[in-house]
C-alpha cells in the first residue's frame, strides 16, 4: 500500500510442539482483500515454519458459514479434516488441514512489500 510501515492485515502460527501449527489469517480492510496479499503471505509464512520450525501439519479453524475463508483456504490446499461433508464442531467451525508436502512453493517474485516478524 502507500506507506509499507502500515500492516494492512496479520498471520499468526500456532505450534503445538508436535509439528502441527493452527494458522489465523486477516486482512483488514475490505478494500485490500482478493489482492493476493493473503496467498503471498500464507504461503511465505508457511514455507518459514516448514523449514525453520519442522512443521508437517498446518490447521484452520473456520466458521462454517465463513465461505469466503473457506474458499481462500481451499484454494490455498487445505481440505476439510473429516471431508468433503464435514460437519462444524461444537464452535461452528470446519476444521481445515494441509500436509507440509502439500503447502506451494512460496513464489519469490512477490507483488507486495511486506515483512514477517517472529
Amino acid at each position: 500500500k502507500d506507506d509499507p510501515k502500515v500492516p494492512i492485515g496479520d498471520i499468526d502460527l500456532f505450534f503445538d510442539g508436535d509439528g502441527c501449527a493452527e494458522v489465523n489469517i486477516l486482512i483488514a480492510s475490505p478494500g485490500d482483500r482478493k489482492q493476493g496479499y493473503a496467498g503471498e503471505a500464507l504461503t511465505l509464512a508457511m514455507q518459514y515454519a516448514i523449514q525453520r520450525m519442522n512443521t508437517a501439519k498446518f490447521v484452520a479453524k473456520i466458521k462454517h458459514d465463513n465461505m469466503a475463508s473457506r474458499a481462500f483456504f481451499e484454494k490455498m490446499g487445505f481440505r476439510p479434516e473429516e471431508g468433503p461433508a464435514a460437519k462444524p464442531n461444537v464452535f461452528g467451525e470446519i476444521v481445515y488441514v494441509i500436509g507440509a508436502g502439500d503447502v506451494p512453493i512460496a513464489d519469490l517474485t512477490i507483488k507486495s512489500d511486506f515483512s514477517i516478524e517472529v
